[in-house]
């Protein structure tokens, strides 16, 4: 089982601007500034759901688009050699209150409420 093991020891780290709240969603442990992944085997995907709380009043203006996370993930080979996965993040655009009210009755249903962006981390060799 560990030869099939290509990082271990991952901790995802999130950065969010100012006012901007990240919280897990899913039960991973804290460590650091971030939470511990699970070891990941070769061709596995690791998960990690997060809600953001992105203040009306942190909003650039309507149509623009807002920075709100980057993650980054670090972790260990097998040898124990630092990895590091490329940096990613995450910006949406700004809607205007027409907009968010048309998109509202959607936001009521239980199967939106649920997690719609996942983002897997999938090992490769280069």
């Amino acid at each position: 089982m560990l030869v099939n093991l290509c990082m271990r020891d991952m901790p995802l780290n999130a950065a969010v601007p100012d006012g901007v709240e990240v919280t897990m969603v899913d039960q991973l442990p804290k460590v650091g500034g971030g939470w511990r992944l699970p070891d990941l085997a070769w061709g596995a995907e690791a998960w990690a759901v997060l809600r953001l709380k992105v203040p009306v009043a942190s909003l650039p203006a309507t149509g623009s688009l807002l920075s709100v996370l980057w993650v980054s993930i670090e972790g260990l080979s097998l040898a124990g050699e630092p990895m590091h996965l490329e940096r990613t993040g995450l910006a949406l655009p700004v809607l205007s209150r027409s907009a968010t009210m048309v998109l509202e009755p959607l936001v009521q249903k239980p199967v939106v409420q649920e997690p719609v962006v996942q983002e897997p981390v999938v090992c490769t060799v280069l």
